[in-house]
């Protein structure tokens, strides 16, 4: 897995996941400045994250499909 690949699945779970915590932060109320700007800064880091994360499940079928071409050559007998 490379970098760039793990980044996209990180980002990808990451954007996923993180709605999960505006429940608490919105259940506490949004009534103060630091929870609002919490809440703010939580939507920009899902935004980021989504879009660093767009390409996960094409980047995975990739890496996958690669593997198994590489699997398939690295048998010199042919036998399968």
């Amino acid at each position: 897995m490379s970098l760039g690949s793990t980044l996209t699945a990180v980002a990808f779970w990451l954007g996923t996941l993180l709605p999960v915590v505006y429940i608490p932060v919105v259940i506490a109320g949004l009534d103060s400045l630091a929870r609002l700007t919490l809440f703010v800064g939580l939507l920009g880091l899902n935004v980021v994250a989504l879009a660093l994360g767009r390409d996960y499940p094409e980047t995975r079928s990739r890496e996958v499909s690669v593997s198994t071409s590489r699997s398939e050559t690295d048998d010199p007998t042919g036998s399968r």
